[in-house]
């Protein structure tokens, strides 16, 4: 079905409190067999929107069969669909084809992959210029998701700590 990442095995660089990895598979599958394959049970993925409270877009979430929620993100480029899972903090994923062009005022795909998973963990998305996204993020730990010579991924995970969105749509 897809590949998985190890915790142990992300290639990474750390900066900030953050200190356990996200659990991550990427393959030709939907992101709830994914997350399913990872979670070790049948999800359904929903979204929420922090800005306007949508269903219909926004950040992803599933809640297992015990009630309980772990933080998701999903990242699709062509056929390819990468997932991650934390229990600790908030997640973000993002994938591009290695041909992709980044946006202008980005320098590199690096850059902005690493943006807009900042972006999506945070629950910013494009609401906040990807540009002003640095490195030394108050709270964020980035790793590199390496899958092949086409595929540029990254993801991040940020404390809830310094997060002004609520952490989840537990009230839903």
């Amino acid at each position: 079905m897809g590949s998985t990442l190890a915790p142990t095995t992300a290639q990474s660089t750390h900066h900030g409190p953050v200190t356990t990895p996200p659990t991550l598979a990427w393959g030709q599958a939907s992101a709830a067999a994914l997350l399913s394959e990872l979670l070790g049970e049948p999800v359904t993925v929903r979204h929420h929107c922090p800005a306007c409270g949508s269903s219909a877009h926004g950040r992803p979430w599933t809640r297992l069969a015990d009630g309980t929620q772990p933080d998701i993100s999903i990242a699709h480029a062509g056929g390819l669909t990468v997932v991650g899972v934390t229990w600790t903090g908030r997640i973000g994923v993002d994938l591009e084809p290695a041909t992709h062009t980044p946006p202008p005022g980005i320098a590199d795909l690096a850059q902005w992959v690493r943006a807009e998973a900042y972006l999506k963990a945070t629950g910013d998305g494009l609401r906040r210029d990807p540009a002003t996204v640095n490195p030394d993020e108050p709270g964020a730990v980035w790793g590199t998701i390496t899958i092949d010579p086409d595929h540029v991924a990254t993801w991040c995970l940020v404390s809830l700590g310094i997060l002004a969105v609520p952490a989840g749509p537990a009230t839903l």
